[in-house]
């Protein structure tokens, strides 16, 4: 009795190996497209309403910084979305929560088109944010749960980095959507393929191995889903380990065990996103400014984000070869170096447009790492959770970023606001430094 016992343990799979050691499959490739997709539709969802304002504080006679509360609402509603919504992930599948988020991103940006004063924008912009803030942590728990960890950083930053190529799209897109159709073109067209979307994602998106096996085990579409990944497995001998499903809530997150790393990402995620949103938000007004024509302003937005994807692949190597402190102090030391030259020389269209790039490549490219890492710090049982608070708490950060840069647009020069951006910069590379190695090696 007890021989055939200890014979059945030792048959048992555990999922997190199995998906280790397999090469990728037909599925993870698809959880990487559709999670990849879903995240550049959020970035330009999130872009928009920076691309509008000028057209619309141009149409409505206006000042632009009367819309900074509309561009804080979002970024409001992304933290309140990751702290409520987010967690959801954890009881119900990061599916059906990805999937209803996807929705509620795509009817609210539908709706900002017949927007009717600033304070319409407000309402539909948070209820965006409040669906972006779901959606988000969802993709990246996703993606990271069903990736082989040899390369989990990088699939899971190359997924997350095409946030960058939606806002990218976004800026690149802005002139002609805003000449056949004005500024409402730019929602309309981001809110009817994000719907779109979801169609998709009801008929393909698969749901997390480990979650299913560790909450759904003996069930059809668990068995399904294991044969898919490695068909000569018996789906009864797969497991999570036991502590992948303990009850857990946001309390463990500041338990002894987690409190370091977790008041650790938080910090620099919210510095990090004060920046990188103070110039998601207000670069193209300060772009416009510094005397660029509102054309080039636009692809200067595009500048930074084309810099952020190339920064964000090349930072994730470093997760993934063991040294996460490293990559973060060298994307920041870069940025910091930039955002000093712009005060140096002249605002010229190709001299800041390579700057704006680097800048882009360091603390965007950061941000991405952040996620990857953020996603890395945290079992099975709380990780939804986990990203989904880290994004909450950044909001911190990035609701500030837009009212901050308001002030600053009206008392100084655009290379000088600029260039204030140094100081958050340093202190997310001294929070870097204490990242310890056990903390993501152990999940």
């Amino acid at each position: 009795m007890s021989s055939a016992s200890s014979g059945a343990s030792d048959s048992r799979i555990d999922v997190g190996r199995l998906i280790d050691s397999q090469p990728l499959s037909l599925m993870q490739i698809t959880v990487v497209l559709l999670c990849g997709l879903t995240v550049l539709l959020d970035g330009y969802d999130i872009q928009v309403m920076s691309l509008a304002v000028p057209a619309v504080a141009q149409e409505w006679h206006v000042p632009p910084t009367q819309f900074a509360t509309a561009l804080s609402a979002s970024l409001l509603g992304i933290g309140i979305g990751g702290a409520l919504v987010a967690p959801l992930g954890d009881s119900f599948g990061r599916r059906p929560v990805m999937i209803g988020a996807v929705i509620l991103v795509g009817s609210a940006t539908l709706a900002s088109a017949f927007a009717t004063s600033a304070d319409t924008f407000v309402i539909w912009r948070l209820l965006t944010g409040l669906g972006l803030g779901a959606s988000q942590p969802m993709a990246i728990t996703l993606t990271s749960e069903m990736m082989p960890l040899r390369r989990r950083a990088l699939l899971v930053t190359a997924m997350f980095c095409t946030i960058s190529v939606g806002a990218t799209g976004a800026a690149l897109s802005a002139p002609t959507l805003i000449a056949l159709l004005g500024w409402r073109g730019l929602f309309l067209a981001g809110g009817g393929c994000t719907l779109l979307l979801a169609l998709v994602l009801i008929a393909a998106l698969p749901e997390s191995l480990r979650f299913l096996v560790a909450r759904r085990p003996g069930q059809p579409r668990t068995a399904a889903a294991l044969k898919r990944l490695a068909p000569e497995v018996d789906p009864a001998q797969a497991y999570v380990p036991p502590d992948d499903v303990k009850p857990s809530s946001v309390r463990s997150l500041v338990n002894r065990t987690y409190l370091p790393r977790t008041a650790l990402i938080w910090s620099i995620y919210a510095l990090n996103a004060f920046v990188a949103y103070m110039l998601i938000s207000w670069l193209p007004t300060l772009l416009r400014q510094a005397g660029w024509s509102l054309d080039h302003a636009f692809l200067g937005s595009a500048f930074y984000q084309m810099g952020s994807v190339v920064g964000g692949l090349a930072l994730s190597w470093a997760i993934d070869a063991g040294r996460p402190k490293a990559g973060l102090v060298i994307g920041y030391g870069v940025s910091i170096s930039a955002l000093a030259l712009l005060n140096l020389i002249a605002p010229s269209f190709v001299g800041w447009g390579v700057l704006i790039a680097f800048i882009g490549g360091g603390i965007a490219g950061a941000q991405f790492i952040l996620v990857a890492l953020a996603a890395a710090f945290y079992p099975l049982n709380i990780r939804a959770t986990g990203v989904g608070w880290t994004g909450t708490v950044s909001r911190v950060g990035a609701v500030s970023a837009p009212l901050v840069g308001a002030m600053l647009i009206k008392s100084m020069a655009p290379g000088h606001a600029m260039a204030l951006l140094i100081l958050p910069t340093l202190m997310c590379a001294a929070l870097a430094l204490t990242i310890r190695r056990s903390w993501w090696t152990s999940n």
